[in-house]
């Protein structure tokens, strides 16, 4: 765990450093010269090369130690910097550079709407629920400070969690039933969404 976290902060570091002097070295040349269009291609395609690296070490990180925040959406930001890498050579290093930054903000939002679509934190929820039986267990107080989107999910695992994980389990689920109730009467149409709707109907037993 301590080898791994930092690398992820140095890789992203060291990609945006790549994209940056490819975009400032293209800018500040006026002409296409395919010396220094091998040097970016090469440079890129290490940088391709050590973000794949980057995801296995995290995958090998999340199988021991399970699902966070930081490391869903650090994995999403590696995607992307991937997806700019390849952008990156089918668009500057073509003398398509306009082309670049439409890319790059079509890409973002498609990376926005996947996060959205897979719910993070009941992503979390889940997964590290299913792996009770880890040499490490479940970290169910941080699972609890995770937003009501985790809720269904934490319910559900409830009843055939270990004794011990059950509990306080239930103790956190009654501390968001209680607030739910609190607000139920004072929030508006204006502040209702479709996580506190399926938070509240998967506790309001």
């Amino acid at each position: 765990a301590q080898y791994a976290r930092p690398g992820f902060v140095e890789h992203v570091f060291e990609a945006g450093c790549v994209l940056v002097l490819s975009l400032v070295t293209d800018w500040l040349v006026a002409r296409r010269v395919p010396t220094l269009d091998v040097l970016h291609s090469g440079l890129v395609a290490q940088t391709v090369v050590m973000t794949w690296s980057a995801v296995v070490r995290m995958l090998a990180y999340t199988s021991e130690f399970g699902l966070s925040e930081l490391a869903v959406y650090t994995t999403a930001f590696m995607a992307w910097i991937a997806v700019m890498m390849v952008l990156l050579l089918a668009t500057v290093l073509r003398s398509r550079r306009d082309s670049f930054a439409f890319g790059a903000f079509i890409a973002g939002i498609v990376a926005i709407l996947s996060l959205v679509a897979i719910n993070p934190d009941a992503l979390i929820a889940q997964t590290n629920l299913a792996r009770s039986d880890s040499p490490h267990g479940v970290d169910v107080a941080y699972l609890t400070t995770l937003s009501v989107d985790a809720v269904p999910a934490l319910a559900a695992a409830a009843d055939s969690a270990d004794p011990a994980t059950q509990r306080m389990l239930v103790e956190s689920l009654d501390l968001v039933r209680s607030d739910l109730l609190r607000h139920s009467d004072t929030w508006g149409w204006r502040s209702w969404s479709l996580a506190h709707h399926r938070a509240f109907e998967s506790i309001h037993d």
